[in-house]
């Protein structure tokens, strides 16, 4: 049985971190795993529970000013043993079986990240299942499964649970570095997967329970993720496409869409990053669009 890493970025989680680290030591049932924690900068005592080596299978990541989320995945992936990799939330709640659940479909033919269940964890009977582009910002939403089975193909892996092989993670380089802190990471990461030919699956047959918080814990610019969302469309959508994304965003964010493609137009780094993308896709993304159109009835 492959090793698996569980990746947890953190900044300022209170209780919540230490809650998350010990329901993965003490509930998980999987021989072989690891957990890498990234403090991303912080000002609270939330890992300081870590710093006393206690738990041999917990390594702490401090890093001195905060980078975000994807940077802070990133970071916590080059530091991951494992064969197997799986992102969370640093305020979730596993099942026992959860990291067998992933494993088993990381070992279907051609999938290429996979996914539980996600009940809320103060409103057990609102689960999540399938995951979905939501509206023209690339916003990520909640959708019905499309049959009563318990693995299925999904549009999207969400941050919060994301299980990927080392193999895949180092073929397609992870979250793009461009990205600001945060916003839409994970949209990212699925349709670089799953452009590359690769699958995403969701499975019902075990759960990681997560706290929905009503406010964030840091404050969110418009701006970066506005930006984020420009980049991710230059990258994998075709120019009919990208004009309609643009289009609609540019109703309510005329602004910030117009300073985000002024900057992406003269970034250097940026245009190699997107010439990489192009040239590694294998799908259209057309196809993608209609393969999961019933989550798309917002595309008119």
């Amino acid at each position: 049985m492959k090793k698996f890493s569980v990746i947890i970025p953190t900044y300022n989680e209170g209780d919540w971190l230490q809650k998350t680290v010990l329901s993965v030591l003490k509930q998980t049932d999987y021989p072989e795993f690891d957990i890498v924690v990234v403090s991303d900068g912080g000002n609270d005592d939330s890992a300081d529970f870590l710093k006393k080596k206690v738990f041999s299978q917990v390594e702490l990541i401090e890093l001195p000013e905060s980078v975000g989320a994807p940077h802070a995945r990133n970071i916590g992936a080059a530091a991951a043993t494992g064969e197997y990799f799986v992102f969370i939330d640093s305020h979730m709640i596993p099942e026992p079986n959860w990291l067998q659940e992933l494993a088993a479909q990381l070992e279907m033919p051609n999938i290429g990240a996979a996914t539980l269940k996600i009940p809320d964890v103060n409103d057990p009977e609102n689960v999540g299942v399938v995951y979905a582009l939501g509206d023209f910002t690339l916003n990520p939403t909640w959708g019905v499964p499309r049959e009563d089975i318990s693995v299925q193909l999904t549009p999207l892996i969400p941050g919060g649970c994301c299980a990927i092989t080392r193999e895949i993670w180092e073929e397609i380089g992870g979250f793009d570095p461009g990205l600001c802190r945060w916003g839409r990471e994970d949209v990212e990461l699925s349709l670089k997967i799953w452009a590359r030919g690769y699958d995403l699956s969701t499975s019902q047959n075990s759960a990681i329970a997560h706290y929905f918080k009503e406010d964030c814990n840091f404050e969110i610019s418009w701006d970066e993720v506005i930006y984020n969302i420009a980049r991710i469309i230059l990258c994998f959508f075709d120019d009919e496409w990208r004009d309609h994304f643009f289009g609609e965003i540019q109703i309510d964010f005329a602004a910030e869409l117009d300073s985000a493609l002024k900057k992406l137009s003269e970034d250097s780094e940026f245009l190699e990053y997107q010439k990489i993308q192009k040239e590694s896709l294998s799908r259209d993304i057309n196809k993608y669009l209609t393969e999961f159109s019933e989550y798309h009835s917002w595309i008119t």
